[in-house]
């Protein structure tokens, strides 16, 4: 069993190996031979209590997360359709 210490969900090994495999056989299919990595970033939500502001994965690969790193209140994608009002707005516009 593998311990994840930079947790973001369960499967994100399973999920980070098939979007490389993904990745690989969709440029193969154009024709490029390469090599894809797929590195996945999480940040927490100001409403989580998770243990790091933010992880990834994979945690032991050539990437490393410098153990200072640490994210605000503010939200990450502040145009995104989850943000507050945004998506009512959206809708509102659409009618």
């Amino acid at each position: 069993m593998r311990y994840i210490d930079y947790f973001m969900f369960s499967y994100q090994n399973s999920f980070r190996v098939g979007i490389e495999i993904l990745a690989r056989s969709t440029l193969k299919k154009i024709g490029v031979d390469a090599d894809p990595k797929v590195l996945l970033v999480g940040a927490k939500a100001p409403s989580s209590n998770a243990a790091h502001p933010v992880c990834i994965e994979p945690e032991d690969g050539e990437w490393t997360l410098a153990p200072s790193v640490s994210i605000d209140d503010r939200p990450v994608c502040p145009g995104h359709l989850t943000s507050r009002g945004r998506k009512e707005g959206i809708h509102a516009s659409l009618q």
